[in-house]
């Protein structure tokens, strides 16, 4: 076989070589096609490689060799010649080709069965021809790319050279293999086989079955051949099929969500809605290039969801209210999957969160702050269970219960609710279960998350805790800690500050205690009165500006029983030699005793009581009764001056006595001076008896409430007033919204400051000299150093 340059007779030489190129695109079952290994031979074997070509007489090798001799013929190459050929048997293949496809019955299944026969020829005539390409296409190489490639359906015009004068343009055989195809068969056929599809879809959405193998064969068939021919493997396939199979399920599915909404419930319609875009996802797999598939899941939801997202955020309401989990569930899924979807949910969800807890604001907070804690945490498992804990639902209720916690219609005194909740929870902390009081503190504290006027919780809050403290009545001192833990996460180290040096002061007040009965002889400071009580003192020291209260007009109890006053004054002298230049102010209204009481039965009590009770009970006990003998009845006014307390005061603890039955009143006395006396039947079921009397600031009642407000209100202007001259060192120079801005932001953590609050402490620093505007009229603040 000769390799050199030598004539030819082209006509028998192609007529040869034409009977291989035929066999290679003629119907043959197991036709393999033939590949190219580096060094241009095929790569089967030398037995069996004319077999894989389908010539029982011509060889691969052969045809090869043929192409070969004619693009080096002498005198002249004949390349162009055999490539005009070769597009002539191409155009003529492909013309037949049409003529079947268009008289067949089955057009799609004919189209798909001659594209997988003329690409395996078109590739097997492409190994052979390997010489011929490079013949053709080595004039476009280093041209620029728009030359040296074709534009797609659309594109830039083509500009590779013409071969000769025919139609032909310089490429290789396969791509003018593909470009006959495109020109010959597709163009002429696609309206009629994309029509063909969408009857075969349609039926298929119907449920009846159809060939959608053929159907996914055509449409992939466009990606080959323009990627084959041009860079832009898409255009075409989107252009012809993709487009009209999404025009197509708009019609069919636009139509369909219209009836079944107008038949169906909102809760069949959601589930039809969810089969069907699940049935359509796993169709449009098996007829549709992947890349097609988030096109066609997004048409699909706008047919079925975002076009009647307004009827569906609608019924979302209604099944908020009347609970239904499986269908609230399955909206939100659905409409997860459509652009702002969840947002239409989350506003009615807001809504109805807003509702149900306005609902429950009652006047007693005992019943509100359980009843928005429990919804709470029933919402909080309805957004994890149903809406997958989506942040949009968690935000849109935060805003819900925000909105109902500082709501003024109906007016209700939440800060304060939440911290009487708490207190009742930690006094009675004893009588439950740690679980349970665990549980009813972290309703409190999650409710506290939500109140912007945490600085009136904290007041309350802090009155309670000292009253607990001071009286002892806290059950768990660990409850006691985690509540200040969880408001210091919230609010900040400076929010607990106060609340933590009280817990301070009773660890100090315990040594101290436990350092004042050693120094005492016997090893407890015992004073023997001339009735041979003993006293036992735990003294209690609380420091100024930490504890909600002050000496400042305390109420005022001159006649201490002896043994108390002597204690007192023995405590006294022993802390000034512990704590040189601090002075002890006694709060005889908070002071405690625990007296033993003797009826006349002989029947013992053990009873807890103030030492303002017990003063006006020491009046009548028997061994040192100096006013009245056994039996004998004293006066309010003698009560009075005996123990030097103020008439209200006076009154307010005989009352308690006598409600609690240890004094009665005389009925012969005056009704303007009236007596009382012991009360000689006194009995009880209980041995051990607590007796209740409050006094002074901190009893509670609309008074303590309207000095707690105004309290808050001046601490408020101060706190505003401050952050204001932080803000003004920093900058210096600011503007009015600026700072307006920062100090809301800052004071978030306590409050919520109104802006006529800003707009007044604005005008008490520049009285005080703090700050000025800056001249020219601008809205603009100078800090004055």
């Amino acid at each position: 076989m000769s390799l050199g340059r030598r004539k030819l007779d082209f006509e028998s030489t192609y007529a040869k070589f034409l009977t291989g190129v035929q066999h290679l695109f003629a119907p043959q079952p197991q036709q393999k096609p033939a590949t190219a290994s580096e060094n241009g031979t095929t790569t089967e074997n030398d037995e069996n490689t004319g077999a894989a070509l389908g010539h029982p007489t011509l060889s691969g090798v052969e045809m090869y060799h043929l192409v070969y001799q004619m693009c080096i013929a002498r005198p002249r190459p004949m390349h162009e010649d055999l490539f005009l050929k070769l597009a002539g048997f191409l155009h003529a293949h492909t013309a037949a080709v049409t003529s079947r496809i268009a008289h067949s019955p089955t057009p799609l299944e004919t189209y798909a069965r001659e594209w997988v026969l003329y690409t395996s020829g078109a590739q097997g005539l492409n190994v052979v021809c390997e010489c011929l390409n490079k013949a053709m296409t080595a004039p476009l190489r280093g041209a620029p790319v728009a030359a040296a490639t074709p534009a797609a359906l659309g594109g830039l015009a083509d500009r590779r050279p013409l071969v000769r004068d025919s139609t032909y343009r310089r490429q290789s055989v396969q791509s003018l293999a593909y470009v006959q195809w495109r020109d010959v068969v597709v163009r002429p056929l696609v309206a009629n086989l994309v029509a063909r599809v969408k009857e075969v879809v349609r039926a298929d959405r119907e449920g009846v079955d159809g060939p959608d193998m053929a159907c996914r064969d055509f449409g992939l068939s466009l990606v080959t051949l323009q990627a084959q021919i041009s860079h832009a493997t898409m255009t075409m396939y989107v252009a012809e099929y993709e487009s009209a199979y999404i025009v197509e399920l708009c019609a069919y599915y636009g139509a369909e969500s219209e009836r079944y909404l107008r038949e169906l419930s909102m809760s069949d319609f959601l589930k039809m809605a969810e089969q069907r875009l699940d049935q359509e996802r796993l169709r449009s797999a098996r007829y549709l290039h992947p890349a097609s598939l988030d096109k066609i899941a997004f048409e699909c939801h706008v047919q079925y969801l975002t076009n009647h997202k307004d009827a569906i955020r609608n019924a979302f309401r209604v099944m908020l209210d009347n609970n239904q989990s499986s269908d609230l569930g399955l909206a939100y899924r659905l409409m997860q999957r459509i652009p702002n979807g969840v947002a239409e949910l989350t506003g009615s969800y807001e809504r109805y969160v807003t509702d149900e807890g306005l609902k429950l604001l009652m006047p007693d907070p005992k019943t509100t702050v359980p009843s928005l804690a429990t919804l709470h945490t029933t919402l909080v498992t309805q957004t994890s269970d149903l809406f997958s804990g989506d942040p949009k639902f968690t935000a849109a209720m935060d805003r819900a219960y925000r909105s109902v916690n500082n709501s003024t219609t109906p007016p209700s005194n939440l800060p304060r609710g939440l911290a009487q909740v708490a207190d009742h929870v930690l006094r009675r902390v004893a009588k439950v279960s740690d679980a349970d009081a665990e549980a009813a503190l972290a309703g409190v504290l999650t409710l506290f998350v939500y109140v912007d006027d945490k600085d009136v919780f904290h007041r309350h809050y802090a009155r309670l805790l000292a009253r607990r403290l001071i009286l002892r009545s806290g059950g768990n001192d660990e409850l006691e800690y985690a509540a200040l833990t969880r408001m210091k996460a919230v609010c900040g180290a400076e929010y607990t500050s106060k609340l933590s040096r009280m817990f301070s002061d009773v660890g100090v007040s315990a040594e101290l205690g436990a350092g004042f009965r050693e120094s005492s002889s016997g090893g407890a400071d015992i004073v023997e009165s001339s009735g041979g009580a003993q006293l036992d003192l735990a003294p209690l020291v609380l420091t100024a500006g930490s504890w909600p209260m002050s000496h400042v007009n305390t109420p005022a109890l001159a006649g201490v029983p002896d043994a108390i006053a002597k204690s007192a004054e023995r405590f006294t002298g022993y802390y000034t030699t512990k704590h040189s230049g601090r002075k002890l102010f006694w709060m005889w209204h908070l002071c405690r005793v625990d007296i033993r009481y003797v009826a006349r039965d002989k029947k013992r009590y053990e009873i807890n009581m103030a030492l303002f009770q017990w003063a006006v009970l020491a009046l009548f006990n028997e061994p040192v009764a100096t006013s009245a003998s056994k039996g004998e009845s004293l006066t309010r006014a003698q009560i009075t001056q005996a123990i030097g307390a103020s008439e209200s005061d006076t009154a307010r603890t005989i009352d308690s006595l006598v409600e609690a039955g240890l004094l009665a009143m005389d009925s012969s006395s005056s009704a303007t001076d009236p007596s009382v006396t012991l009360n000689p039947t006194f009995e009880s079921k209980r041995a051990k008896i607590r007796l209740v009397l409050n006094l002074g600031a901190g009893g509670g009642g609309d008074a303590d409430d309207a000095a707690t407000r105004a309290a808050v209100e001046e601490d408020r202007k101060l706190y505003v007033q401050a952050t204001m001259v932080r803000l003004l060192k920093a900058h210096r120079v600011i503007d009015h919204n600026q700072l307006v801005a920062l100090v809301i932001e800052q004071s978030r953590a306590r409050f919520k400051p109104s802006v006529a609050l800003i707009k007044r402490c604005i005008e008490v620093l520049m009285d005080r000299g703090y700050m000025e505007r800056e001249p020219g009229g601008v809205e603009r603040y100078i800090y004055i150093a």
